[in-house]
């Protein structure tokens, strides 16, 4: 079993030095996993997303300003960017 335990309000911004699109977290994201005590997952306040696990294609049924429908994405890239930094770039090429 998982579930959202606290949070997840995103807010969108553009970039001043590229004019890219992104989301930041307005409070921490945090979900438990199993049972038993488990473990939990928290994205801290601040973190920065471009919630690429939405494809294009899919966010004009996905709204991204949906909070309720951004917290998968968010902790995805949260996964990504802590234990595989360095296979962002490349999984992110191979979708586009």
């Amino acid at each position: 079993m998982s579930a959202f335990t606290q949070g997840g309000m995103i807010y969108p911004f553009r970039a001043a030095d590229t004019g890219a699109w992104a989301w930041a977290l307005a409070e921490p994201l945090a979900v438990k996993r199993g049972l038993c005590g488990g473990f939990t997952i928290t994205a801290p306040a601040g973190f920065v997303t471009d919630l690429g696990a939405i494809l294009p294609i899919a966010r004009i049924v996905v709204n991204p300003a949906d909070a309720q429908l951004a917290k998968a994405p968010v902790l995805h890239d949260l996964i990504q960017a802590e234990f595989c930094p360095a296979y962002q770039p490349f999984a992110t090429s191979q979708l586009y």
